[in-house]
């Protein structure tokens, strides 16, 4: 085909371009969890505890999503590979903190609930 055959493009049409979302860590981190090993080790680890661990504690029935290591490996890939890891689902993994703590509660509009936040006593 030449180019004297080939249908007119219409000005609109884009090729789909998909932007991953926001690495939560480094990049040289973030390549950790695609290797296969990460792949193999987190499908283990929701094969043999397929329900949200945190969920189960509340007396709920969710099933896991993620592997999630119990303490935070901080960049330590031996703490990476041969860390704990607990089963959750994408909510409560969401509602952690870098130190697996729960994140402090916040409005509809974004803004703490505390009482003693500094966004609230002004300070």
């Amino acid at each position: 085909m030449t180019n004297a055959t080939l249908p007119p493009r219409v000005p609109h049409e884009r090729a789909f371009v998909w932007h991953a979302p926001p690495m939560p860590h480094a990049p040289h981190i973030h390549r950790w969890y695609c290797t296969t090993s990460w792949a193999r080790r987190r499908a283990h680890q929701l094969m043999i505890e397929p329900l949200c661990r945190l969920c189960l504690e509340a007396g709920r029935v969710t099933p896991a999503t993620v592997a999630d290591h119990v303490e935070p490996h901080r960049g330590d890939f031996t703490a990476f590979r041969l860390g704990q890891l607990r089963s959750l689902c994408a909510d409560c993994h969401n509602r952690l903190d870098a130190n697996n703590a729960p994140r402090a509660p916040v409005r509809e509009d974004g803004t703490p609930t505390d009482p003693n936040h500094p966004w609230n006593t002004g300070s």
